[in-house]
């Protein structure tokens, strides 16, 4: 059997022969309809798109503007973490679709079997295979969807990691749909939608999601030691944008002048504006072999304490392990941009918080390797207290969005030398402009991502089975309402007593969950029953063992 990945950099081809290893079916797409075009696979990885329609074309990572040639992006690759409740213990796991820099690669995401891209129009328009997309469902000019899973644990397909060894799946299927419009303004915008649905046994609290990035800047068949190791990442913290540019447009063998061959930026953003607990976290690092300079930004606080779990950041940029990936994922960190490296200039705090300061030698290390980093959101699910959960059988959704920036670097006023960066003669007025349209509804009549508040909403009514069960003193129950209501849930004994009345109120239409602490009831089995107004009735069994 021959197993075959798509890569950022084109096509990777592990050939191995194991009998028992079932199908795949992995495929790949390149969105070229509008003015950015952009590759995606279905094993999270966005960026590194091959056409099997067409293989003459060239294999795209994020081309902007289209036919150009210019590639603005290496790797985006989806992570989710989340702690595993088990008991009274919570143990920290992160799926991956890339880890980025081991070989081969850890890749932890991979299609669900039976499904295969699906791709859809409101326009009476072919694919690149010739074949009519139309669809009465569509909602966007174009629109490419793919159901992929973290449940997968046959070796043949998944790479050992180093620290955790076999995966440890989350349990989680996840939909992802790029939505992406032909006309202007609104034809630099990929709006990207995730849902996530527990499908496994586990209890998930605090769930992250995010994307790990490989900065590129460069044109397509430029050697790599002309485009590869001066690119930089920023984020702007008034827009909540994440963006990645060439650190002033020119190949590296040009010190000077306008000659520019990358001067545009892309930015990244997350349409729900962080609420109560939620916060974005944006992380990057310099990865080196030598472990001297493998470094990245961190708050003082987290270094600084021998026993904090982000001691190790202050000797390590790269996030080894489940462990360490979860902690740049939910540590509310938003580094400094990466100017302040190169020009070696103090950083601003971010709040009351302090940067851990280092002495490596950054103006080699700028000149020499390529940046990564991790941009995440969080915490998802429903909200208890100063956490979330995700119940088996329970979804949530989050959007997102990738935009282009054109004239991030100005030909009137180029960068004065490729060791220093000015950040003054930065434009980010497209990318700025782009990402506000990804938030509000100018380009699109189907959401007001600046507003609302996305939310998955559940096709039928559900009480979940209580978790976990037996249970001793705290029962987590889980009920779905696809329409607004107003329910009662209650607890009742085998005599139909009613031993607790655990809400009496109306909900919107979504998934929740409800806990009870029994710590003043008898050891016995009793029965959970909701009813709505709407929705009917339904029960579960509980057994309480003290």
């Amino acid at each position: 059997m021959i197993r075959v990945l798509y890569s950022a950099l084109g096509l990777l081809v592990v050939i191995s022969v194991v009998a028992t290893a079932e199908p795949m079916q992995l495929e790949s797409r390149v969105d070229r309809w509008p003015y950015m075009w952009l590759g995606q696979d279905n094993t999270g990885l966005i960026g590194g798109g091959h056409d099997s329609c067409n293989p003459d074309l060239p294999d795209v990572n994020c081309e902007f503007p289209r036919w150009s040639g210019q590639e603005y992006l290496d790797e985006f690759a989806l992570w989710i973490g989340a702690l595993i409740v088990e008991g009274n213990e919570e143990t920290p796991r992160v799926s991956v679709a890339r880890d980025g820099w081991l070989n081969p690669e850890v890749v932890e995401f991979w299609p669900v079997a039976g499904t295969s891209t699906v791709e859809r129009s409101d326009l009476w328009r072919d694919d690149w295979c010739g074949n009519n997309i139309w669809s009465p469902d569509a909602i966007a000019d174009h629109e490419i969807e793919v159901t992929m899973s973290d449940t997968l644990t046959d070796p043949f397909w998944l790479t050992d990691d180093p620290v955790d060894g076999p995966h440890r799946p989350l349990g989680l299927k996840i939909t992802r749909t790029t939505y992406s419009m032909v006309w202007d303004p609104c034809a630099s915008i990929y709006w990207i939608r995730y849902q996530l649905e527990n499908i496994g046994s586990n209890v998930l609290k605090d769930v992250y999601l995010g994307h790990y990035f490989m900065t590129y800047a460069g044109l397509r068949n430029d050697p790599v030691g002309e485009s590869w190791g001066d690119d930089l990442a920023g984020f702007d913290e008034t827009n909540g944008v994440a963006y990645f540019h060439d650190n002033d447009g020119r190949r590296r063998s040009d010190s000077s002048g306008n000659d520019f061959t990358v001067p545009n930026s892309i930015g990244f953003l997350y349409l729900r504006q962080p609420e109560g607990i939620e916060r974005t976290s944006f992380n990057w690092w310099r990865p080196n072999g030598d472990f001297s300079l493998d470094w990245g930004p961190f708050w003082s606080e987290h270094c600084d304490d021998p026993l904090g779990e982000g001691f190790w950041c202050r000797t390590l940029g790269t996030p080894m392990g489940d462990e360490h990936k979860y902690f740049l994922m939910k540590n509310g960190e938003q580094d400094y941009n990466q100017y302040h490296v190169v020009n070696q200039s103090a950083p601003p705090p971010q709040g009351t918080h302090q940067w851990a300061t280092c002495d490596q030698d950054f103006q080699h290390d700028l000149d020499q390797y390529g940046t990564r980093g991790v941009f995440s959101f969080g915490p998802l699910g429903d909200h208890q207290g100063d956490h979330t959960y995700l119940y088996p059988g329970q979804a949530t959704e989050i959007w997102c969005a990738l935009v282009g920036g054109l004239n991030f670097h100005d030909s009137a006023r180029p960068q004065a030398s490729n060791l220093s960066v000015d950040p003054s003669l930065y434009d980010m007025t497209d990318l700025l402009a782009n990402a506000a349209r990804a938030r509000n509804s100018t380009c699109t009549d189907w959401m007001d991502t600046g507003e609302q508040r996305a939310v998955a909403t559940p096709h039928n009514f559900a009480l979940h089975p209580v978790y976990p069960n037996p249970f001793n003193a705290i029962a987590n129950i889980a009920f779905d309402l696809p329409v607004a209501d107003r329910i009662t849930l209650r607890v009742v004994d085998l005599t139909g007593r009613e031993t607790a009345r655990l809400t009496e109120t109306r909900l919107s239409a979504g998934y929740h969950s409800i806990s009870w602490n029994a710590a003043n009831a008898a050891s016995g089995l009793y029965l959970i029953e909701l009813s709505g107004e709407t929705v009917g009735r339904a029960t579960q069994k509980a057994v309480l063992l003290k």
